[in-house]
C-alpha cells in the first residue's frame, strides 16, 4: 500500500508519582502503523515546558494530516476527548523540570478549540465510550494542546485524548 499521509500521535513520559504513563506507551505502540493509507509518526514528550513546545515547533517545519495528542488523566473513569485548551496554567504538582505554575496565562489571548467535529463521530460505539470534554486541565497536557492549536496555521485536524 502506498502511504498518502502522516498522522502525528504524541504521548507523555511518566510524571508525579506515576512510574509509567499509558499515553507514552500507546504512542510508542502505534508508531509506524498504517491507518487508511497514512503512516503514524509518534513522539513521547517530556512533561515540562520544553515538551509542551515540541509539537508546536515540529508542525512549523513538517506536514501532518492529523494530530492526536494523548495524555494521562489520573482520576478519570473513562477516556475524554478534549476539544478546548484553556489559556491558563495552574499546576497542582511540579512538572518534571520542577516548574510549578499557579494561575498564569499561556498567551493571554483566550481559550482555543479543536477543529474536529465530534458530532460526526459515533462516540457511543467507540471502545470504552469516551466523553467529550472542554476541560483539558491546567497542567502540561493542556499547555501542550494549547501551544499546538495556536501553531496549527494549516488547520490540520487536531484533538487531545485523555486516558484514565
Amino acid at each position: 500500500m502506498v502511504m498518502t499521509g502522516r498522522i502525528l500521535v504524541t504521548g507523555f513520559e511518566p510524571f508525579g508519582e506515576n512510574s509509567t504513563n499509558v499515553s507514552g506507551d500507546v504512542a510508542l505502540k502505534v508508531n509506524g502503523l498504517s491507518v487508511r493509507g497514512s503512516e503514524i509518526y509518534s513522539m513521547v514528550l517530556t512533561v515540562d515546558e520544553a515538551g509542551s513546545k515540541e509539537v508546536s515547533e515540529l508542525i512549523q517545519s513538517e506536514n501532518f494530516d492529523a494530530i492526536i495528542q494523548i495524555g494521562l488523566a489520573e482520576k478519570a473513569e473513562s477516556p475524554q476527548i478534549e476539544i478546548r485548551a484553556k489559556d491558563i496554567l495552574d499546576f497542582k504538582i511540579p512538572d518534571n523540570s520542577g516548574r510549578k505554575i499557579t494561575g498564569e496565562k499561556i498567551s493571554g489571548k483566550g481559550d482555543l478549540f479543536s477543529n474536529i467535529c465530534v458530532e460526526d463521530w459515533d462516540i457511543e460505539k467507540m471502545i470504552d465510550c469516551p466523553i467529550v470534554s472542554e476541560d483539558a486541565g491546567e497542567f502540561v497536557c493542556n499547555e501542550t494542546f494549547y501551544r499546538t492549536l495556536a501553531a496549527n496555521s494549516s488547520n490540520v485536524p487536531c484533538f487531545f485524548l485523555h486516558l484514565p
